[in-house]
């Protein structure tokens, strides 16, 4: 029939899984920003606590907040825009 959903599934069900997914999906991109971050073992563990203790609102304060250092990264190699200067004076130079 129209509009029923297989195995007797109610919207209540479906919203419940999609809030369950969706706080999920923010824990772990809370933890994989930590992840990047420079901080000692135990502010990690304690802002990943606040996050899975807020389930809405801790990975937000997680990434607004940034604690610690950000790791360096080696700058990549042929990201930037190169100027061509043409061989006289004359004329315009490339942007490759």
């Amino acid at each position: 029939m129209i509009g029923e959903y297989p195995d007797n599934m109610q919207t209540v069900d479906i919203l419940r899984w999609s809030l369950l997914f969706s706080c999920g999906g923010m824990l772990v991109m809370s933890l994989l920003f930590l992840a990047q971050r420079r901080l000692k073992m135990w502010k990690k563990v304690l802002w990943g606590m606040l996050a899975l203790a807020l389930p809405l609102l801790g990975p937000f304060l997680v990434i607004y907040c940034k604690p610690g250092e950000r790791l360096a990264r080696p700058p990549r190699r042929g990201t930037g825009l190169r100027w061509d200067s043409p061989a006289s004076s004359q004329g315009t130079g490339r942007l490759r």
